[in-house]
């Protein structure tokens, strides 16, 4: 009936509502991430009638070469796939019909010890073959990628806890800090702002930082040459030559099993361990978990980070209990990948862990999870981050959720 409204409307009438929609916007509505005092117009206000594939049908006010009138609608192309959620483009019949059926169906339930077929269905092909295949072992639900990156770093903070906890007091467990590049970003969520610098732009008068950033070293392409941008604070130290950082194509630098032995390598795990040194020397609280975008840093600037830079990264802080990770002995030190941004195919691959040679104890998806047509995060963990919640008391569980925990709609539709 909407539809057939819309249609019956004549062109006069449809200019005037989409007119009105941009000044009824600018009075009501708070937009993200938009400066309000520089939306100084209505023509200012992109007014999107619809969508279908990568375009939207957005309401053009201004006037035309060939016509004094406004122009009823324009393509206009959706360069960001709406903030990265499109997989197949807006409108997809497929998954508009998923959504369908399971809305017809379920609706929305509670989740808490309760199964049902599009949340089961969607873990175990998330676990035994996505992502998560051979490493994880459990799926947690939640809504969007900065929730599913709070619900990571508490999961990690308490395994290192279960682990090392017998040698810390309060104090030092209220103190414990994550370990990160810098320019990182996982969401607007209080949490994971404390999860970053407090340098970055997406922070609040809360912010708390709570850990260490370490420079890390980008990949660039310059005159056709292939090549790895080293900071100084890296470097420093450790004589390198054109030739360590210099390679004949991208495909090399991402070919990280064949650099893992190079003087490359051995200079970033200097950095690293000095660095960790330092911190240890300066009684700096406790680094509890170690929390990565794998490859690109996408909020931060778009910065493509030397991946075996983040593998020598994962082994060398994996190892600095003293308890190397071989025949399965698990240091205690959990590593969370956040591929909100690259993962579930966007670098061309499921996950960044065949890249980087190494699995990560906890990983976050979300954006392309449903193509953009609902909100859902998961965050797959291993089995040993599962068993730190363990115990016959209710209070050690894991006493974190959402209303629309497992939307059966949701993962329906990213079936």
């Amino acid at each position: 009936l909407m539809l057939v409204d819309h249609l019956d409307k004549t062109h006069e009438e449809r200019v005037e509502e989409l007119q009105s929609m941009a000044g009824r916007a600018m009075k009501k509505l708070w937009w993200p991430f938009v400066q309000h005092g520089l939306v100084k117009e209505e023509k200012d206000v992109t007014v999107i009638d619809s969508a279908y594939g990568d375009f939207f049908h957005a309401y053009n006010g201004s006037p035309s070469e060939t016509s004094p009138k406004p122009n009823l609608m324009k393509n206009v192309f959706d360069g960001s796939a709406s903030w990265w959620t499109q997989t197949f483009g807006h409108s997809n019949p497929s998954l508009a019909l998923a959504a369908a059926s399971a809305a017809g169906r379920y609706g929305h339930i509670m989740y808490p010890q309760v199964s049902h077929a599009p949340a089961l269905n969607l873990a175990e092909r998330l676990l035994e073959d996505g992502p998560g295949k051979g490493w994880a072992s459990r799926a947690f639900y939640t809504d969007n990628g900065s929730t599913a990156m709070e619900v990571a770093i508490k999961m990690a903070l308490r395994a290192y806890c279960k682990v090392h906890g017998k040698d810390l007091s309060v104090k030092d467990k209220e103190r414990l800090g994550v370990l990160g590049l810098r320019g990182s970003y996982h969401g607007d969520t209080i949490g994971v702002m404390d999860a970053c610098e407090k340098a970055g732009v997406y922070t609040c008068e809360w912010h708390s930082s709570r850990g260490f950033w370490l420079d890390a070293p980008s990949v660039a392409i310059r005159s056709g040459k292939t090549l790895v941008d080293v900071p100084e604070s890296v470097s420093a130290g450790f004589q390198l030559a054109e030739s360590d950082h210099t390679f004949d194509s991208p495909a090399t630098v991402y070919d990280v099993s064949g650099r893992i032995n190079s003087r490359l390598a051995r200079c970033y795990e200097e950095y690293i361990r000095s660095w960790l040194q330092h911190l240890e020397d300066e009684g700096s609280p406790r680094i509890a978990t170690l929390v990565l975008e794998p490859l690109i840093l996408g909020a931060g600037g778009m910065k493509f980070v030397d991946p075996l830079f983040q593998r020598v990264l994962v082994d060398t802080f994996r190892n600095t209990s003293g308890t190397p990770q071989i025949q399965g002995a698990w240091s205690g030190l959990p590593v969370i990948f956040d591929e909100v941004f690259v993962g579930l195919y966007r670098t061309g691959w499921e996950s960044c862990t065949p890249i980087l040679g190494v699995t990560p104890d906890i990983a976050v998806y979300a954006k392309m999870l449903t193509g953009g047509l609902l909100p859902l995060a998961v965050t797959l963990t291993s089995q040993h981050i599962f068993d730190s919640f363990l115990s016959d008391s209710k209070a050690d569980a894991l006493l974190h959720g959402h209303s629309y925990t497992a939307h059966p709609v949701g993962c329906e539709v990213a079936n």
